[in-house]
């Protein structure tokens, strides 16, 4: 009996470039065609912008950053946001990404003296994706891989509904994972955690 698994960036990789036409390959590695590198380009383009977007299982809380022998913290490369928690730190601070630390632009410096409680929307490994993630990336970047090798609107239209549904399931994994309290979409609920200062919690 064949195991049903978790879709493979192999996989997705196949889903994009049968959208155009193109045959399935059996690997990633060793020599590719143009449109098959495009197509991991792509992928990875959107795989990156998705989560960036910050959900249930790429968001940690009270990550502690402490200062470096410099008195700076350097920003991690696999972090695509991080928020001060405000209830958790002394002071006030602004902080943003320069120069591959972490600036504090309200008070102007680079400079900490103390270890920060953050929260941070980190990028993840393909492996570590719930699978209604997974399918909802290779959707859309289908749609996009579609629209910028062949452009076709017939393409572009079967896709997009494709993608509303990929988003639709991912959207439910997240609220049933998340356990939101107020809505039931991570859609819904994000504009509200954000006003609260913070990325997605719930009281629990």
């Amino acid at each position: 009996m064949t195991t049903i698994t978790d879709m493979e960036r192999l996989e997705a990789v196949n889903i994009m470039i049968g959208t155009i036409g193109l045959s399935p390959i059996n690997s990633l590695e060793g020599s590719l065609t143009a449109d098959i590198a495009t197509a991991i380009s792509v992928l990875d383009e959107t795989t990156r912008d998705v989560l960036a977007e910050g959900w249930h299982f790429n968001t940690e809380y009270d990550v502690p950053l402490a200062p470096n022998g410099s008195n700076e913290i350097p920003w991690p490369d696999t972090y695509a946001s991080i928020d001060l928690e405000t209830k958790n730190n002394v002071g006030d601070a602004d902080i943003i990404k320069r120069n591959g630390k972490i600036y504090d632009k309200k008070n102007r410096t680079y400079t900490w003296t103390n270890t920060l409680k953050v929260t941070v929307i980190e990028y993840i490994a393909w492996a570590d994706l719930p699978q209604a993630a997974r399918a909802y990336i290779a959707i859309k970047a289908a749609r996009k891989f579609a629209d910028r090798v062949v452009g076709s609107t017939e393409i572009d239209a079967f896709t997009q509904d494709d993608e509303l549904f990929a988003r639709s399931l991912m959207t439910d994994n997240e609220a049933a994972q998340a356990d939101y309290s107020i809505y039931d979409n991570h859609d819904a609920a994000r504009p509200l955690f954000r006003t609260q200062g913070h990325y997605y919690r719930t009281n629990r």
